[in-house]
């Protein structure tokens, strides 16, 4: 397993400051935003037997441009791939996720 996966999963918070669902649905996906301090972290899961396109619209954020560090399916349901985004307000990004795959995220100023 690369490092980011293992290093995120030290760093996430247990608790939470804000929580916003940014998209969803019972049994097809989910993409969820929690807030803890000055940084954001995102998840999406990929409730599907195929293939899928998660979208994540970052309306929620406040003004200024972001970094964001994205976790998500590698080539198979056994590897990860890593991309660093700048972000900001109003913008659109698309994960396209694996069968029953998905992503996490972490924003920064």
């Amino acid at each position: 397993m690369p490092s980011e996966p293992k290093e995120f999963l030290k760093n996430v918070p247990v608790s939470w400051d804000n929580t916003k669902l940014l998209d969803g649905y019972p049994g097809e996906k989910i993409v969820i935003a929690r807030e803890k301090g000055n940084q954001w972290y995102l998840g999406g899961l990929n409730g599907k037997e195929e293939k899928q396109t998660l979208k994540i619209n970052f309306d929620f954020l406040g003004t200024g441009n972001f970094k964001l560090k994205l976790i998500k399916d590698g080539e198979n349901d056994k590897s990860f791939a890593v991309e660093f985004i700048k972000v900001k307000k109003g913008d659109i990004l698309n994960v396209e996720c694996l069968s029953r795959g998905g992503f996490v995220a972490v924003i920064e100023k």
